[in-house]
């Protein structure tokens, strides 16, 4: 810019020394140099350069604020994020906390308060897969019984398992160790014979609540096996 402006004054004096002093050619030469100047660009560099340092400084400014106000929006971004997921958080915590409660839970049994009558036990019983299964129980006292088990093998011979039970309110059973096995076999003219097996049988019959049925489990020979007695 410095350069132009150097060439166009010393344009304009060459013009003057040639035309002389005469003012018809001064004006000739101011003419040559308001032309020349409209065509080259002789502004001050210095007022160019400040106007160019303002812009820059104006756009830094805004560049400055737009960072500014950016991060301002990343942090209400991250606050907001945060909030939200802390409650996630706790939720996620709270559920482990439940499955861990639903393990130990697992598999425990509650064993069940209900408990029979004990005069639920008196009375006759037959099993639900050979009717000619019997079982009598007869109440003798308070928790006390005598129970008669009859089951006929054949038109001819009968077994008979036979004791004496007592009621135990820890086990909700009847529970028996002295009971005697008996045959009875019937002759052709209707006379008995009875033979004695054992007599230290042992075992106990017990009443579930789940279907109010009669199970008989007998130590000796496992008679009661698969047998399940319905009140009559």
């Amino acid at each position: 810019m410095k350069k132009k402006g150097l060439i166009a004054l010393l344009l304009a004096a060459f013009v003057f020394t040639a035309c002389g002093t005469e003012s018809k050619e001064i004006s000739v030469g101011m003419e040559e140099y308001e032309r020349f100047s409209s065509i080259v660009d002789i502004s001050d560099p210095i007022e160019e350069t400040e106007a160019e340092e303002e812009e820059t400084e104006d756009l830094s400014y805004e560049e400055e604020e737009e960072e500014t106000e950016t991060e301002i929006e990343e942090e209400e971004i991250e606050t907001e994020t945060e909030t939200e997921t802390e409650p996630e958080e706790e939720t996620e915590e709270e559920e482990e906390e439940e499955t861990e409660t639903e393990k130990k839970l697992e598999g425990t049994v509650v064993p069940s308060t209900e408990k029979y009558d004990t005069t639920a036990f008196a009375g006759r019983w037959q099993d639900s897969s050979t009717p000619q299964t019997i079982v009598d129980i007869t109440s003798t006292g308070t928790n006390t019984y005598h129970i008669l088990v009859s089951r006929a093998e054949n038109e001819a011979l009968t077994s008979r398992w036979e004791f004496d039970g007592t009621y135990n309110s820890g086990t909700d059973r009847l529970d028996y160790t002295v009971c005697a096995k008996k045959q009875i076999t019937k002759a052709s003219d209707g006379s008995e014979s009875t033979e004695t097996v054992y007599s230290d049988g042992s075992g106990y019959m017990q009443i579930l609540a789940k279907d109010g049925s009669l199970y008989w489990t007998d130590n000796k020979e496992n008679a009661g096996a698969s047998r399940e007695f319905k009140k009559l």
